[in-house]
């Protein structure tokens, strides 16, 4: 029986209605063995294995804040995805070249909990890790830390797509080692 990968619409919406038509996920699991076109070129496999975790400092930017000073609570998950790309970039890779190749990561799934707030001006530091790895997504768990106060946590999953929405498997320059 394929597996099916669901995005959760907000409540008392349907996936019928046509403002939303777009936001239902229109990929499964079932073509999760699926290898990228042989179309697209091959990147070349960079010199040591994709990192498991990744650090970066982040300064709260004016723009980010609310009226109050606070970082405004729909930047956390932007920081996150911050991280991701730079995990990337620390193995010689870049995302824009993987869109190029028609190679795309969707949010399947995304947690965070706020533990306590941040300022503007102050120094962050984002924490990155791979949880787990399959052949078509990746999960990453990030901490968000002023100092060792700790801000927010949390998770997502993504999915490796091509450029039709298709669940594809991740290339081999991504795979995990063992």
């Amino acid at each position: 029986m394929p597996s099916r990968v669901t995005v959760a619409m907000p409540k008392g919406v349907s996936s019928r209605d046509p403002q939303w038509a777009s936001a239902t996920p229109r990929f499964s699991l079932s073509h999760c063995c699926r290898p990228y076109p042989p179309s697209l070129p091959t990147m070349t496999t960079p010199s040591r294995p994709p990192p498991f975790s990744d650090t970066l400092h982040i300064r709260v930017r004016y723009p980010e804040v609310d009226a109050m000073g606070y970082l405004h609570h729909s930047r956390y998950l932007q920081y996150f995805e911050m991280g991701r790309v730079e995990l990337l970039r620390h193995a010689g890779i870049a995302y824009a070249e993987l869109e190029r190749r028609g190679v795309f990561f969707v949010v399947t799934s995304a947690e965070l909990k706020y533990r306590a707030p941040a300022r503007y001006d102050e120094e962050l530091t984002l924490e990155t890790k791979i949880k787990r790895q399959t052949l078509v997504r990746i999960d990453h768990t990030y901490r968000l830390l002023r100092g060792t106060v700790l801000l927010a946590e949390g998770a997502t999953t993504i999915a490796c797509v091509g450029r039709d929405g298709a669940v594809m498997q991740i290339p081999d320059e991504l795979a995990r080692p063992g």
